[in-house]
C-alpha cells in the first residue's frame, strides 16, 4: 500500500518539476534573446560607425584630390 501512495506522490509531483524545469528553460532562453538581440544591435551600430568613418576619409581623400 506504502509503494502505491508512493507513485501516486510522484505522480503528481514529477509534472510540477517538469514545469519548474520548462520555466527555468524558458527564461533561459529569453536571456539569450536578449542578449543576441543585444550583439546585434552592437554590431549594427558598429557597422554604422565604420559606414560613416569610410565616408569621411572617403569625403576627405577626395578633397585633397581637388
Amino acid at each position: 500500500m506504502k509503494n502505491i501512495i508512493l507513485i501516486a506522490a510522484l505522480a503528481l509531483i514529477a509534472p510540477l518539476a517538469n514545469a519548474e524545469d520548462q520555466a527555468a528553460a524558458e527564461t533561459a532562453l529569453q536571456a539569450e534573446i536578449a542578449a543576441a538581440e543585444a550583439t546585434a544591435a552592437t554590431t549594427a551600430d558598429g557597422a554604422k560607425t565604420e559606414a560613416v568613418e569610410a565616408l569621411t576619409e572617403e569625403a576627405a581623400a577626395t578633397d585633397a584630390a581637388q
